[in-house]
């Protein structure tokens, strides 16, 4: 099943949920990084996290805040998902961070470097990482793994 396209929204099963989480952290991460906040990226988060998903995942209050549940959600992902997601799995969530950070058309260091902490903490390994952001968009990643 590939995330996030194949999610399902209404029901998202425990380990989607940890996904989300994770993935939620991080390209709010990417989104930051760079300092500007720009609508396309905003976009690209309302489109991949639309509030039916996080306030199905219980990550999203009435106040449109992220929740508690979602916060502990994200503690137990960085501790699981290495462990449970396979490489495929994991470089799924690896070209997602890709897309958000080259939404705007480019892809700044920062952002970059949010994107290597977050393989980091899934334990790819850094030929794999480069191996696959290369794949995505060479011309962009300027990679020194």
């Amino acid at each position: 099943m590939a995330f996030p396209e194949e999610i399902d929204i209404e029901r998202p099963s425990p380990i989607e949920q940890l996904q989300v989480a994770f993935a939620v952290y991080i390209a709010r991460e990417i989104v930051a990084a760079d300092g500007i906040l720009d609508i396309d990226e905003m976009r690209l988060l309302m489109l991949v996290f639309p509030d039916r998903l996080m306030r199905n995942c219980r990550f999203l209050g009435p106040d449109t805040r992220l929740t508690e549940a979602y916060h502990r959600a994200y503690v137990e992902a960085v501790r699981v998902l290495p462990i449970i997601l396979d490489t495929e799995q994991k470089l799924e969530l690896v070209t997602l961070f890709h897309r958000t950070c080259v939404v705007d058309g480019e892809l700044h260091p920062k952002e970059l470097t949010v994107l290597r902490n977050a393989a980091k903490t899934l334990d790819i390994a850094a030929p794999v990482l480069k191996r696959h952001l290369t794949s995505l968009h060479g011309s962009l990643t300027r990679l020194k793994a």
